[in-house]
């Protein structure tokens, strides 16, 4: 009985390994977001989330790349810079943009 639950698990974390999905690297961006929330204290995992989320929001097209740079300026304290790129933005990208990228963020925050 217990080499046939050995052999079962053993069969198990085989699938898990041979089925486990691999993703991309991080983009800089998403490197240097998940970098400013670990060096402000962040949880690792919470911060890689946020940095994997900021890769699927580019990778969507959904807003313009100064919208996903300036939420990296943003986060890494250079309000400046970012005010400066969300100056070139339309109107609809600053709005919403901004929001948008927020929120998805907000979805790595698991409830406790």
């Amino acid at each position: 009985m217990i080499r046939l639950k050995t052999c079962a698990l053993a069969a198990a974390l085989l699938a898990g390994a041979c089925a486990g999905e691999t993703r991309p690297a991080p983009s800089p961006e998403a490197s240097r977001l998940t970098k400013a929330c670990v060096d402000e204290g962040g949880d690792p995992a919470l911060c890689d989330c946020q940095g994997v989320t900021l890769d699927d929001l580019r990778a969507s097209g959904a807003f313009s790349e100064d919208v996903i740079q300036a939420y990296v300026l943003s986060q890494e304290g250079n309000n400046d810079g970012a005010d400066e790129l969300m100056a070139n933005v339309s109107r609809r990208d600053f709005f919403e943009g901004l929001s948008s990228v927020g929120k998805a963020m907000q979805e790595c925050v698991k409830p406790s």
